[in-house]
């Protein structure tokens, strides 16, 4: 194993990254609230403050309870503690928490504010299809998003992915403001209007595939093991499209995040949510970089 010499994320392009989509939400909120009335701005400055404190104190949290990861101590996966302990010591970050979820796909994803407080979950099936050289290449890809501070804009838009998607689907339900002859509820159908197409845009820009791409780079520069990598992505890849889990509401927002998107493509979450990288193109990179030269 090698010691990386990556570079850690920029922090201060990373709040400003959060502070736009923090922004890009907002406004069409406030827009819609302000069309209601006085009272109408005053809630929509109220959910926009507590969504914004919400999303940037607690998406990791709502994140880990999306996909029904539980925390799990030393003596309970003993091999997955060391590995994490090895792999964070060569990558030069503090030591994550770790969580398994019973998510009925193999995959992994980090989440957090920062590499002090990130944590890694990662599927019990992941650890049931990879062997240890390749989930040491997996925990190096996601120790790769911590440390170069990918989990703080990543996870915040989640949040907010979440958080739309439930104000998207409370408009379409609840009355918002008087309405019209026929029944309609036209501020609750401009909000759903303005807020769908943002919904979907989060969730397919979360995590550009440049990102993955270079988090893959990274993970090879920590472990040297590039055919590891590509592998377990191939094995991932391969067991979720056999049976992958069924895209539930509350796992959508969160599918962008893993290291292989771990939902079965079925109905509307065909169009929601895109592979952020195509896996195939990702897997022919690493082992381009294992090739004899």
């Amino acid at each position: 194993m090698t010691t990386t010499s990556a570079r850690p994320g920029e922090p201060a392009e990373t709040v400003a990254a959060t502070v736009v989509l923090l922004a890009a939400v907002a406004a069409p909120v406030l827009v819609v609230g302000s069309l209601t009335g006085s009272w109408g701005l005053t809630v929509a400055v109220v959910v926009v403050v507590l969504t914004g404190v919400g999303v940037v104190g607690y998406s990791d949290r709502w994140i880990l309870w999306m996909v029904r990861a539980h925390p799990v101590v030393e003596t309970q996966a003993p091999r997955l503690f060391r590995l994490v302990a090895e792999v964070s010591a060569a990558a030069g970050t503090p030591v994550p928490r770790v969580y398994l979820s019973p998510l009925s796909a193999p995959t992994a994803l980090s989440t957090g504010r920062g590499p002090r407080n990130a944590s890694i979950c990662l599927t019990e099936q992941l650890l049931e299809l990879l062997d240890e050289r390749q989930l040491r290449a997996v925990l190096a890809h996601e120790l790769a998003h911590i440390r170069r501070g990918d989990t703080l804009i990543s996870s915040v838009a989640v949040g907010l992915a979440a958080v739309v998607l439930s104000v998207v689907t409370l408009a379409w339900v609840l009355p918002m403001g008087p309405r019209d002859d026929d029944g309609a509820n036209p501020p609750g159908l401009l909000l759903l209007a303005l807020l769908a197409p943002v919904a979907g845009l989060l969730l397919r820009l979360t995590l550009p595939g440049a990102r993955e791409a270079r988090a893959d780079r990274d993970a090879v520069a920590v472990t040297g093991d590039p055919e590891a990598l590509a592998t377990a992505l191939r094995l991932i890849t391969t067991a979720v499209a056999t049976g992958g889990a069924a895209p539930w509401p509350p796992l959508q927002a969160t599918r962008v995040l893993a290291i292989v998107d771990p939902c079965r493509a079925e109905g509307l979450s065909r169009h929601l949510v895109r592979p952020v990288a195509s896996v195939t193109r990702r897997a022919a990179q690493l082992e381009a970089m294992g090739a004899p030269r």
